[in-house]
């Protein structure tokens, strides 16, 4: 019986990523070259989750201050428009669907950033510092972590300033969670006061649809899920790499 390994799709990705930098490190590129590549890859990233977020934000203010079950209406300088209020809960249902595999990705990338830069600082030096001195990582001389061969904490207490700098960013989650809680009960609101089956109560039922597929995908992401090992994968793949034998030229031919 072949032996069954948990995984998650989310390490499965992080190992997929590992072995592409392996191999960029085998063909001539540089630790210092990859970390400083992913860091660029991490400020892209972080930008676009903030450019998400602001359009959420946005979208809740239109929501909450112009809008109804029916109708979003704003009126600018005597110049009104509107919109049903429900495409402008699908276009957040969607974008949230795209920022959560936004954040997948910035964590991933957190993770293999970090695991890199753990064995840069194991033979050379901080990788921290190193990011800092390039301009990737601006608050890295205030954050209280350091790896070093020739110190130990004997106080538990001295964990505790790293544990400080977690709390506010769990705390900004909690803006995230309102707004999807009152994306969520504007579209129970629709389809409780619209006709059954009419295009607004089709759009609220999408809507509030895609936005618990976000957390079934973010669910399916992390969670450990049986695999095997695929043999005849692994022997396909023996037989592409392995170098093709030509045969040696006997007498007669040279």
């Amino acid at each position: 019986m072949r032996k069954t390994f948990w995984v998650s799709l989310f390490k499965l990705k992080i190992h997929e990523t590992n072995k592409t930098l392996r191999y960029l490190n085998r063909n001539g590129e540089s630790d210092e070259d990859i970390f400083l590549n992913l860091g660029n890859l991490f400020r892209k990233q972080s930008i676009g989750i903030v450019k998400d977020c602001s359009t959420l934000f946005v979208i809740y203010l239109l929501l909450y201050a112009f809008g109804n079950t029916s109708e979003t209406k704003v009126t600018i300088a005597g110049v009104s428009a509107s919109i049903p209020s429900t495409f402008v809960t699908l276009t957040a249902s969607v974008l949230f669907f795209f920022f959560v595999m936004r954040l997948i990705s910035i964590l991933q990338l957190i993770f293999t950033r970090t695991t890199f830069g753990l064995r840069m600082s194991k033979h050379k030096f901080d990788f921290g510092s190193f990011a800092f001195y390039h301009g990737q990582e601006d608050l890295a001389q205030s954050v209280p972590v350091f790896y070093s061969h020739f110190f130990k904490s004997k106080i538990p207490f001295s964990n505790l300033p790293l544990l400080i700098i977690i709390f506010p960013y769990l705390a900004l989650l909690m803006p995230l969670s309102a707004f999807v809680m009152f994306l969520w009960s504007f579209n129970i609101d629709v389809l409780l006061e619209v006709d059954k089956f009419s295009i607004n109560w089709i759009i609220a039922c999408i809507s509030n649809l895609i936005l618990s597929l976000s957390f079934l995908y973010l669910i399916l992401f992390v969670v450990p899920f049986p695999y095997v090992k695929d043999a005849s994968g692994i022997s396909w793949f023996l037989k592409k790499t392995r170098p093709i034998k030509t045969p040696a030229p006997s007498l007669g031919e040279a």
